[in-house]
């Protein structure tokens, strides 16, 4: 499974361990074989109206180079009124394809996930079901990315424990209905593994109380990681290190766009327009422009 976890990340710029700056651990998946992806693949796809663009118009997409090499696991599947069946699966399968987010435009990554879940599934219901969560997932996804960008990556263990508090807000927030499901145990585990780092650095603690502190709380969880081809491991360590480039851009951009937002003398109008100037300097591409506004939408709901 690939899991999203901002706080992580920030744990472990503390522990000064390697690890991406979301934290995100890839970790062997239950799901029965999945269906090889092919590199010369061009799949036509059915316009749904949230994609964006002409709804008259089909959306051709080539096959994301990061996922060439590597699988969709068959993971979605409908219960037997013909609903989508909302397990933990539907989150992996979330994720594995959001590992071509920076490749793809918004518009065309929405077309590749409705091919894919129209692969999987059947009835329109469950369809509907699955498209409603991806698009929730990823608004989560991108509350994520702002919170992080708000976060310190030098925090003592009472910050890290009040982002992982707004990260199950967030979960709450956006995916109520599976929140349970797809956080429950990762979040249960988060919060030990904080638990263990505070009682790590508690100076007043000697060391038997430490030890006898951390066996109560039983032992560590270990991941076992995925297995993938070399060629695909290099594909997805550079789309995380694509992310984190991204992140540290967006966040200059932040900075910059905030010293507009207070200077004195300049009409509502005409910071919209510095803005909007300033973010296309940022951001040459739409999808990556499209993304930033989001972003700032979150700041603006935010403050």
């Amino acid at each position: 499974m690939i899991k999203h976890s901002i706080w992580l990340g920030i744990l472990v710029a503390v522990l000064g361990t390697a690890g991406g700056y979301f934290g995100w651990r890839i970790t062997a998946s239950s799901a029965p074989a999945a269906a090889q992806l092919t590199a010369s693949a061009t799949q036509t796809f059915v316009p749904m109206p949230w994609l964006a663009g002409d709804a008259g118009s089909s959306i051709s997409v080539n096959l994301p180079p990061s996922l060439q090499g590597t699988t969709i696991p068959p993971l979605l599947k409908e219960d037997a009124s013909q609903h989508l069946q909302k397990t933990s699966d539907v989150r992996d399968f979330f994720d594995f394809l959001l590992i071509a987010q920076n490749e793809l435009p918004a518009e065309q990554l929405n077309a590749f996930a409705l091919q894919q879940i129209t692969a999987q599934l059947t009835s329109a219901s469950a369809i509907q079901e699955a498209l409603d969560l991806w698009q929730r997932y990823q608004t989560y996804r991108t509350a994520l990315g702002q919170q992080a960008s708000q976060s310190s990556a030098s925090g003592t263990v009472d910050e890290m424990l009040a982002t992982l508090n707004q990260e199950q807000a967030l979960q709450q927030q956006y995916l109520s209905d599976v929140a349970e499901v797809w956080f429950a145990q990762e979040n249960k585990e988060n919060q030990t593994m904080l638990e263990r780092f505070k009682i790590g650095v508690d100076t007043t603690l000697s060391e038997a109380e430490k030890k006898h502190r951390l066996s109560a709380l039983g032992p560590p969880q270990e991941n076992q990681p995925v297995e993938l081809s070399p060629e695909a491991t290099e594909r997805i360590q550079q789309t995380r290190q694509a992310e984190e480039a991204w992140q540290t851009q967006y966040a200059d951009y932040a900075n910059q766009r905030t010293q507009i937002e207070i200077t004195a003398g300049l009409s509502n109008d005409e910071k919209a327009l510095q803005i909007q100037q300033l973010r296309r300097r940022f951001f040459s591409s739409e999808a990556e422009a499209a993304r930033a506004l989001a972003f700032d939408r979150i700041h603006k709901n935010r403050n």
